[in-house]
């Protein structure tokens, strides 16, 4: 039995009650793209604003075996301040959840567990069918597409019969909306990367839209039909032209953190002695793989950078949204969409240098960043961090979760799994009031740093204008599985956000099977085309 850890990006259950708070029961750990929870989770306290979040295991070690297996799924709040700006919703909010998978020559997939470098694969899946298509209708969609594969990036486009790049607004990425619509006709999409994109089909009716992957993208390995994604078959009538109006020209006023100038710390994500090491150190090295200790509620510029040579690593940091100011040494700068988001995963292509500049708060205690590509975190690509406690910043906390090997907090053996024993834990955790005011946290830690860390003042985060419509807490959850569609004669349902009835359906392609058998981690494929 493979040991789990799951974590909300976003185990357990695949469908997660709507609720403002939501009480999930797990029978592993969980890393959720916002906090690292242990055997159960009790309230998650869903403060954040609208965002596309997901979840996937994250036992060490075992992160990239289990997450390529199905533990992952969506994980999709809402508030009301996006609520009003009526965008596509309902059966036209689609989750997209991209993989890339490699068989065996009997069908079954084959095993990652052996591999030490990447895991290419070379049949793509969206939510679980390989090279499905969806039937739309002549009118605008909203795709909230998230990268699952453990270790293959995209650059997505989309075309219609004649070849002819179909263009399309990016609204939002991994931590909610973007200050505005960015235009574009390709979106760039790593591991863990969630963006949003908001696509008009009116002018397809009765025709086809292919979604394409480029070839040659970032060091990944490319196959025979590693360039095809999925179809949209646009049909000739609009049941509703409910959020079928413009975009708005803004969407929210995103929190960027206040300007600030210089690197406070610099880090190498790169290959030494054969090891994935993070500054030269792998996550095996307990008594120096903290890397960082930012004050609580500081402000910080970080410098990633890929000095690996023939690999590219989308960088992960937990607890914090970031913004990312600069991108050099590649063939790229920083995207324009990029621009206008916060995120918690960049893509350090090859060779390439990022910044990014976050608050390093509500939460103090130890977290990790790492690369997802998930071969490369399995062997220890993964450091830590220690936010560092503060006292008297004007907030009157009751608890915390300092040390994660506390032995209290620490997954335990239990023989009797049932509702009571559940609820009983659950309470137990609810009534430490731990995580109960993020955003009171949040602006205490403001102020004091504003202050010179003296007190409270009147300086808040820096914003970019935008709609006046914005929202820091939410109201409800949707859950999908990214994961658990299966081929039947009947199209299966894909769950979309705020769906009550009528999900539109992706449908399965003809069965393919890959005839790629590569067993070991020098790229090669001894019975598959691919294009190099």
């Amino acid at each position: 039995m493979v040991p789990t850890a799951e974590h909300l990006s976003m185990g357990g259950p695949r469908t997660l009650p709507r609720t403002a708070n939501t009480k999930t029961i797990v029978s592993t750990g969980c890393h959720w793209h916002y906090a690292t929870l242990m055997l159960i989770i009790s309230d998650y306290p869903n403060k954040q604003s609208a965002r596309t979040l997901w979840y996937h295991d994250h036992a060490i070690h075992h992160t990239a075996e289990n997450a390529y297996f199905g533990q992952a799924g969506f994980y999709i709040l809402h508030d009301p301040a996006e609520d009003e700006l009526k965008l596509p919703s309902g059966s036209y909010d689609v989750p997209l959840a991209l993989a890339s998978k490699q068989y065996n020559s009997d069908g079954t997939l084959f095993d990652p567990a052996s591999e030490t470098v990447s895991l290419w694969g070379d049949v793509i899946h969206v939510n679980g069918q390989p090279w499905p298509y969806l039937k739309v209708e002549p009118r605008k969609y909203r795709f909230r597409v998230l990268n699952t594969a453990i270790s293959r990036a995209f650059k997505l486009t989309l075309e219609d019969p004649s070849a002819k790049k179909v263009p399309f607004n990016v609204i939002a990425a991994d931590t909610g909306l973007m200050s505005k619509p960015v235009p574009t006709d390709n979106l760039e999409i790593s591991m863990a990367e969630r963006w949003e994109i908001v696509v008009d089909f009116s002018a397809y009716a009765g025709k086809n839209v292919t979604m394409k992957n480029a070839r040659d993208v970032q060091a990944d390995e490319d196959y025979n039909s590693t360039d095809k994604v999925m179809r949209f078959v646009v049909g000739s009538s609009v049941s509703s032209t409910a959020g079928n109006g413009a975009l708005p020209g803004s969407l929210r006023t995103v929190p960027f953190p206040p300007k600030k100038s210089g690197i406070d710390r610099s880090f190498k994500f790169g290959r030494t002695g054969g090891e994935w090491t993070v500054n030269g150190v792998t996550f095996a090295d307990v008594n120096n793989r903290i890397l960082a200790k930012p004050q609580r509620g500081a402000v910080e510029v970080w410098e990633l950078e890929n000095s690996s040579g023939g690999w590219s690593h989308p960088v992960h940091i937990h607890l914090v949204d970031f913004q990312i100011l600069s991108r050099t040494g590649g063939k790229r700068s920083v995207l324009p969409y990029e621009r206008e988001a916060l995120k918690d995963v960049v893509l350090l292509g090859t060779n390439e240098k990022v910044t990014v500049i976050a608050r390093y708060a509500p939460y103090d205690g130890v977290y990790m960043f790492h690369c997802h590509n998930l071969i490369h975190e399995d062997h220890d690509m993964m450091a830590a961090f220690n936010v560092t406690s503060l006292a008297n910043f004007g907030y009157p906390e009751t608890t915390k979760f300092i040390d994660p090997m506390e032995e209290k907090y620490r997954s335990k053996d239990i023989n009797e799994y049932d509702d009571k024993h559940i609820d009983e834990k659950c309470a137990e955790l609810e009534s430490l009031e731990a995580y109960t005011e993020p955003e009171k946290v949040e602006q205490a830690l403001v102020e004091y740093w504003a202050n010179g860390g003296k007190g409270p003042s009147t300086l808040v985060t820096s914003t970019r204008p935008a709609s006046s419509s914005s929202s820091s807490s939410s109201s409800a959850t949707d859950a999908a599985s990214s994961t658990t569609l299966q081929t039947s004669s009947t199209p299966p349902s894909i769950a979309a956000a705020g769906v009550a009835s009528s999900p539109p359906t992706i449908t399965s392609a003809p069965k393919a099977t890959s005839t790629s058998t590569r067993r070991d981690d020098k790229k090669t494929s001894t019975s598959s085309t691919r294009r190099r």
